[in-house]
């Protein structure tokens, strides 16, 4: 035999209230009747004995019963307080810090849920508590991104910029000069290396409307690929970058690193109680698929 499923209150309480009833009415009826016999002249009703007996109880009868009445009452009234304090938490929104539309970051952030646009800062929202994780771009002091007691799920590369240099020798240039190199820049041989990089992406991705995260990574690994071979071709370097006191070459280990300073670096951090939540570990798991490998740098052609 299957056990017997357990009754609700509000049954039992159905049931405390009938009862109850039913001895009211009972007692109604028996005063009713001994005002009757008092009336008619009949004879005075005995001395009650030593042992009332279950008619003589029924009044104790009736206030426990009352009791419990009120007792359950109560109960059923806590159970419906409790039951609407401690509803299922909201699936963790992740917020997004600004990236550009079309980009590698939005296409791995793409149709995932509970990821929405920050409404300002994304790691001061994690840290007020209307974002349960927010995935920011690394600032030049990381240490000072969000608040304390975040945690850091994942950091990863997105993408990085540089300078295509032709001359022979080795440039090293600082991070403002390598940012403003566009107005050094051969705009025919910048547009034909970004169409190259771009027909190379295409490609390895192939027709699909939102990319899978094997996709995105198949096509950053031949857009990288695509811009060593047009860089070659054309007697082209990129330009180290200096950061402290070394010049750093945009190569794969620099880039994946961070080391690079041109490099745009972003990471996942999350309060203590959402790092294992599934919207969480559905982010860094596509993040960690998409960006891996190498990272295909968007360069300025130096003119000669």
């Amino acid at each position: 035999m299957g056990e017997e499923k357990p009754r609700d209150v509000r049954d039992t309480l159905g049931e405390l209230e009938g009862q109850l009833r039913d001895l009211e009415g009972e007692l109604r009826a028996t005063a009713a009747g001994e005002a009757g016999r008092s009336a008619g002249g009949g004879p005075p009703p005995a001395a009650p004995p030593r042992d009332p007996g279950p008619r003589g109880r029924r009044p104790w009868i009736v206030a426990g019963i009352a009791a419990a009445v009120v007792a359950a009452a109560v109960l059923v009234a806590v159970l419906v307080s409790g039951g609407s304090q401690t509803e299922e938490p909201p699936p963790a929104e992740i917020a997004l810090d600004t990236f550009p539309a079309g980009g590698d970051v939005a296409r791995a952030t793409a149709g995932l849920a509970g990821v929405r646009g920050a409404r300002g800062d994304a790691g001061a929202e994690v840290c007020v508590g209307s974002a349960q994780a927010a995935l920011v771009i690394e600032r030049s002091d990381p240490d000072r991104i969000g608040c304390r007691g975040l945690q850091r799920i994942i950091t990863v590369t997105a993408s990085a910029r540089g300078v295509a240099d032709p001359s022979r020798q080795r440039p090293c240039l600082r991070p403002s000069g390598a940012r403003a190199g566009s107005s050094k820049a051969s705009g025919p041989l910048t547009r034909a290396r970004a169409r190259a990089q771009g027909r190379a992406e295409r490609a390895a991705q192939g027709a699909q409307g939102t990319p899978s995260p094997a996709a995105i990574r198949a096509g950053r690994v031949a857009a990288a690929r695509a811009g060593a071979r047009f860089d070659r071709r054309r007697g082209l370097r990129l330009a180290a970058v200096r950061r402290g006191g070394r010049c750093v070459a945009p190569n794969r280990a620099t880039l994946a690193s961070g080391s690079y300073p041109l490099a745009t670096r972003i990471t996942l951090l999350a309060q203590p109680d959402y790092v294992e939540s599934e919207e969480v570990r559905a982010l860094a798991a596509s993040l960690r698929s998409s960006l891996a490998g190498p990272v295909p740098v968007d360069a300025w052609v130096a003119r000669r």
